[in-house]
């Protein structure tokens, strides 16, 4: 590892634990700290670890508030629920089977359901929403969908009403599209529970309109609600089910910590019939766009030309127009009056609209099967989520769908603007807006996670470690200090083999032994240590003493964290354990007598000494080289029980 002023310092393959990952090569402006200025990154750990504790804190306790909550279970219609999957157009991938298994499950409890499903753009989570209302819609109780835009909540609208109308499920929403004599018309029929959905933007939050009967809240990209709107969700979800979508990938990492306090289902698995996007970066040409435009409506298809100015929105609809006479172009932006937009909005969806100049307002909401080309103007001015859920507006049913970013002529971009083109340009293959994510992180910092601003955190330590300190605040929360054994893990020092390395010869790539290395270092679980293993045997073939001593080593140190293990060591045929004598005292009598009962049925001799004033050893011997293995993760796997 390399630092300022050309420090180095060299770390063995079994402290990888201790390196994660801060940033990409190309960032700019990181600046290795100074190993003389060792005070800057305990501060900066020591913020991180701070907020991730409050971060976990506040979930646990809304956690733990919520489960005090109790309502009846919502019964299981088969036939019903039968017939409404036998109608959805497509298979299910096995995410979307596990997620609406997942929901299925909450229903079915008598605690209220607070669960996010999580998934890439058109990956199936509306027709898990859709599933979850008619459980509770079926049962007589209101359904809530919110939606942040009023294009979101209209296709939302359509979507919910072309599913559950034939169920005699009566699907209303309440926007901006609506007037106000149908709005006070819509209230009244929830009031005398004639409707049994209600889908609608913040305007279902305001205080005139009250919930009698509500059982389940849907709300969809939760984090583009208002402060005070949010407030309002919460007083509204205390005692009913809720479900958040979200299109904003979680990286995996953090998921995997997440999921020990918050109910989260993810669709990883893209639908079977989607094709990766064309993506091309070009700069602004006239030729170009006309190109695309002929070509896609040849086809029978229709296209989005993005461009994110008002002001100039008409002109460039009508320059498009001149471009190909006879082309049916009109434009949308969010200042339109409603009617105008939503017919528009309607004609561009039934085909009558072959070009739709638009500003970023389709974003999110828009599912038009026959529109499978986007031209986004001035492409460096967006964010990279921007260009990626306004790309996943294309490429929804089974042809391949085409995107353009274009950037003015002779424009010199921002190191930024540049990244995020390119980073764009290169995640095509479906699913990856998890590199998305990813990416946005180190190109624009960590921003917000959960409601929660992470400066200081994550934006000081890398997401991964910040990852981490999470995984090891829940640990600590859920289990207390003395059982946060993940923390530990670094801590204990495995010192019985002379190799326990990846022979060159065995896995020659560098860049993959290394990441294998990693992986084990960064195990907290022994089921992880056994993936990782069978992966390797599955593809190496079985495996040299070292590699086995590798593995050995890792699961005596997870192991060891959860029995209070600082050191194991084997020399001159004594095997010797250092144990913290802090926790140990705690359970002083079961600890010698689970010790002594062991060593007695493999029939070692063995004792304990002082190792000066912080550690209490324990002495085996004579022990060979061939016992050591199964004699240390036996004694140990015994101790769990005392731990």
């Amino acid at each position: 590892m390399e630092y300022s002023d050309n420090s180095l310092i060299y770390v063995s393959t079994e402290k990888l634990r201790r390196i994660s990952f801060y940033a990409s090569k190309n960032e700019q402006n990181v600046i290795p700290d100074s190993l003389n200025k060792k005070a800057n990154w305990k501060r900066k750990k020591s913020a991180a670890k701070h907020q991730a504790d409050a971060a976990v804190s506040f979930l646990i306790d809304l956690y733990a508030k919520e489960s005090a909550q109790q309502r009846q279970p919502y019964p299981v219609e088969p036939e019903a629920e039968r017939i409404l999957l036998s109608q959805f157009n497509y298979e299910d991938t096995p995410d979307q089977h596990q997620s609406w298994s997942d929901i299925s499950s909450d229903l079915s409890q008598s605690k209220p359901m607070n669960r996010l499903l999580c998934g890439d753009v058109g990956f199936g989570k509306t027709e898990i929403a859709i599933r979850a209302a008619f459980r509770v819609a079926y049962s007589g109780k209101l359904v809530v969908v919110l939606a942040p835009t009023t294009i979101l909540a209209n296709q939302l609208y359509s979507a919910f009403d072309a599913r559950l109308n034939g169920f005699s499920i009566n699907v209303e929403i309440i926007s901006r599209f609506r007037s106000t004599s149908e709005i006070n018309e819509i209230k009244s029929k929830m009031e005398q529970g004639i409707i049994d959905v209600i889908v609608g933007t913040h305007a279902l939050l305001s205080d005139n309109i009250t919930y009698n009967n509500i059982g389940l809240l849907i709300v969809d990209e939760e984090h583009r609600f208002g402060v005070a709107q949010k407030e309002k969700l919460r007083s509204l979800q205390k005692s009913v089910d809720v479900l958040y979508m979200s299109a904003t990938p979680i990286p995996r990492t953090l998921h995997m910590a997440l999921t020990g306090i918050r109910n989260i289902s993810t669709l990883f698995t893209p639908p079977k019939t989607r094709l990766p996007i064309n993506t091309q970066i070009s700069y602004y040409d006239t030729d170009l766009i006309k190109r695309a435009i002929i070509f896609e409506i040849k086809r029978g298809g229709q296209v989005f030309f993005v461009h994110n100015n008002v002001k100039s929105l008409p002109d460039i609809a009508e320059k498009i127009q001149s471009l190909l006479p006879g082309t049916s172009v009109d434009y949308v932006h969010g200042q339109l009056p409603p009617k105008k937009l939503e017919n528009t909005m309607i004609r561009f969806i039934k085909g009558e609209i072959q070009v739709l100049v638009t500003t970023s307002i389709i974003e999110t909401g828009i599912d038009i099967q026959n529109a499978n080309t986007i031209i986004i103007n001035r492409a460096h001015l967006f964010g990279l989520s921007q260009l990626y859920q306004m790309r996943g507006r294309v490429g929804r049913g089974n042809r391949l769908a085409y995107a353009y970013l274009l950037i003015p002529k002779a424009l010199q971009l921002s190191p930024d603007a540049f990244k995020r083109l390119k980073s764009i340009e290169e995640n095509t293959s479906l699913g990856s807006g998890y590199n998305i994510s990813k990416n946005d992180l180190e190109i624009r910092g960590a921003g917000t996670l959960f409601g929660f601003k992470q400066s200081g955190g994550a934006g000081g330590v890398g997401f991964e470690l910040y990852s981490q300190f999470i995984n090891e605040a829940i640990q600590k929360q859920t289990s207390g200090d003395q059982n946060n054994y993940i923390s530990r893990i670094n801590q204990v020092s495995v010192r019985l083999f002379a190799d326990t390395t990846i022979p060159i010869d065995y896995i020659r790539t560098t860049n993959l032994r290394l990441s294998f290395y990693k992986r084990l270092s960064q195990a907290n679980y022994i089921s992880e240590v056994n993936q990782i293993e069978y992966e390797v045997l599955n593809r190496f073939g079985p495996a040299p003493q070292s590699v086995n001593q590798l593995f050995s080593t890792t699961r005596i140190r997870i192991l060891g964290a959860k029995t209070a293990l600082q050191k194991v060591v084997f020399k001159q045929q004594n095997l010797i354990l250092d144990f913290e004598p802090f926790p140990i005292r705690l359970k002083l009598e079961r600890f010698f007598e689970v010790t002594h009962e062991y060593f007695l049925y493999t029939k070692c001799k063995h004792w304990f000494k002082k190792n000066g004033e912080h550690a209490l050893s324990l002495v085996i011997t004579p022990v060979s080289l061939e016992d050591i293995t199964s004699l240390v993760l036996g004694f140990l796997n015994k101790l769990q029980n005392v731990f």
